[in-house]
């Protein structure tokens, strides 16, 4: 994946702002002149057909920041990794308690999302559902609490239960000021969040942004008048 010359992608406390980002793959643009500004606490919401590149924009994001605790990348298919304790992994990325005072502060937030308390014993994401893979890396994101997360269809295999624990963890994030962009194809999540910005990619560039009103017209028209 190559990513265009002239991008600038700023982070600080208040803002993450994307200016000019273009992707090529081989000989195919993916990506065409990508601009997206993202406040603190706000939730946008990254929407389009199937092959518009928004996974493609989350991927070039992390190639170009990295994962610095600033931006928090949440990943269209969790991958299970053998032989990593989810405690261990999670405390050495949080740094801030002792072993007994982390596992008490992660075990509180696991009880946000209804995680089973055995869950946290596994290697990460070890023998876990798809809705189960889901919370726990939400779980992640509301235990590091970043500056920014960005949210690869969070709502990919899961059911309704597990739906609304995602949105409630991302109710949480935005509470604590976390700017969030939210990428999906459907609604069925959205029922339960207020979106600040909605914005329809086609064919690698924003074609629409608008309130959460414009998702009620993406449910009824589809993604072919824009």
């Amino acid at each position: 994946m190559d990513i265009g010359f002239g991008i600038w992608i700023f982070v600080n406390f208040k803002m993450l702002n994307i200016k000019n980002l273009n992707v090529q793959i081989g000989d195919k643009e993916i990506i065409k002149d990508f601009n997206l500004q993202i406040k603190s606490g706000e939730l946008h919401v990254l929407m389009g057909p199937n092959g518009s590149g928004k996974s493609t924009v989350s991927r070039a994001i992390l190639e170009k920041i990295g994962l610095d605790g600033s931006v928090f990348l949440g990943f269209q298919n969790p991958v299970c990794v053998p032989g990593v304790n989810f405690v261990t992994f999670m405390r050495l990325a949080y740094r801030k308690l002792g072993p007994l005072e982390f596992y008490k502060f992660l075990k509180e937030k696991a009880k946000t999302l209804e995680i089973p308390e055995e869950f946290l014993s596994r290697n990460v994401n070890e023998n876990l559902s798809g809705g189960e893979k889901k919370r726990m890396e939400m779980l992640q994101a509301l235990v590091l609490n970043p500056k920014f997360a960005i949210l690869d269809e969070p709502d990919t295999g899961t059911d309704v239960d597990s739906l609304k624990l995602i949105a409630k963890s991302i109710t949480l994030l935005l509470k604590k000021r976390t700017g969030v962009l939210l990428i999906t194809h459907y609604n069925r999540l959205l029922k339960f969040l207020s979106p600040d910005n909605v914005h329809i990619l086609k064919n690698g560039q924003i074609v629409k942004s608008g309130d959460k009103k414009l998702i009620a017209r993406i449910e009824k028209e589809g993604y072919a008048n824009f």
